[in-house]
């Protein structure tokens, strides 16, 4: 064995990066996005997407370019290495580009995301992000649908698959 492709998520990748390292196995991600694995030492570690550092930066510039109509932001995360790490970086471009944007972290256990959605709609901020995974994009997606709240909607791509256009239904459009 020469090296593996993969894993999927940047948790994952983090919590192997070391041992891989060790053996000397090089270690090809897809999927791992988070910005901290290349800076983390492994020698071996490599990705062929690009890190959220990145996503994040133009999430952040295309909810920026909206200007006329969004002046604030709620932005979520799931709590995990990938969902906060996108966060992070759409959250840090709208604060460059002078955009308020509100935060709160959502563990990615959660089932109920009608507590958020409420705290959502209820600020009438002009967009949200929400940095996590697809089923829990598509719950959230439905929650807010069902909550009234109208503005921007968008997620990572830990978000796009068919587990959630499947799960949201016409709440994901």
């Amino acid at each position: 064995i020469l090296g593996v492709i993969g894993p999927s998520f940047s948790g994952a990748t983090k919590a192997v990066g070391a041992s891989y390292d060790a053996a000397g196995l090089v270690l090809i991600s897809p999927s791992a996005t988070n910005p901290t694995l290349t800076s983390a030492g492994f020698k071996s570690f490599h990705r062929v997407v690009p890190p959220d550092s990145l996503e994040g930066k133009e999430a952040g510039d295309w909810l920026a370019s909206k200007a006329t109509t969004t002046k604030k932001v709620f932005v979520i995360d799931d709590l995990s290495d990938y969902g906060k790490g996108a966060a992070d970086a759409v959250q840090d471009e709208l604060k460059a580009k002078g955009i308020t944007a509100e935060r709160q972290g959502v563990d990615a256990k959660t089932t109920d995301y009608s507590v958020i959605a409420q705290k959502v709609a209820a600020s009438k901020d002009d967009a949200v992000f929400y940095g996590g995974y697809d089923t829990q994009a598509a719950q959230l997606a439905k929650a807010l649908k069902a909550a009234g709240y109208t503005g921007i909607t968008m997620t990572g791509n830990g978000g796009k698959s068919s587990k959630f256009t499947d799960g949201a239904g016409a709440a994901g459009d």
